[in-house]
């Protein structure tokens, strides 16, 4: 009857066909994001030792200092469980600021204005000297960033990550299922320098 060419028999071939898809679609898994799994480059897995540059947080964010100290804290003991030693902020930041009295500073003398070709110099200074004195090859710079992430429902999604806006509405429950909008949410931007 299908090889006849009948509509009918061929739109419900079509439809089957659509249903096997989509149930097959369906029935994937959730993906689960974690924000601190990174695919490290084998040259720094094997040093093993990684200092951490002081985490930049939004100024205007209440309680900066802080926040700061929480995230460099929960970025440490991160990357131990991970398997790395840490080197603190604190030694990066007392070795940083000898090495900039030494060599004159980053800010261009004339404009006044940051000069990144500078600062990159002194951060590679710094990092050949924390190599010496700490064995550290590779040196880790996070910055929180706030972000606009949309949400739908009690969902807000961003940069990979999605979290429930329950608790952010009112402190109960989410009142209406479908409400869509934008809210305030934090990310952490890493970089490797080395």
């Amino acid at each position: 009857m299908l090889l006849r060419g009948n509509k009918f028999d061929v739109s419900l071939c079509t439809l089957a066909v659509m249903l096997v898809v989509i149930g097959t679609l369906g029935c994937a898994g959730p993906y689960y994001s974690h924000s601190f799994k990174t695919d490290w480059p084998d040259a720094y897995r094997a040093s093993n030792v990684l200092a951490l540059a002081p985490v930049e947080v939004p100024s205007d964010l209440p309680k900066a200092d802080q926040a700061e100290q929480f995230f460099a804290f929960a970025i440490s003991e991160k990357l131990r469980m991970g398997g790395f030693q840490v080197v603190g902020p604190d030694v990066y930041e007392q070795t940083m600021f000898e090495i900039t009295r030494e060599r004159g500073g980053s800010y261009d003398v004339i404009t006044g204005k940051k000069d990144e070709k500078k600062f990159q110099e002194l951060q590679r200074a710094c990092l050949k000297q924390l190599e010496t004195t700490t064995g550290a090859k590779a040196l880790l710079q996070a910055k929180v960033v706030v972000v606009s992430a949309p949400f739908s429902g009690c969902q807000a999604s961003w940069d990979g990550a999605t979290q429930s806006i329950a608790h952010a509405y009112l402190g109960i429950f989410c009142p209406i299922g479908n409400m869509f909008g934008k809210i305030a949410a934090f990310s952490l931007v890493r970089s490797i320098f080395g």
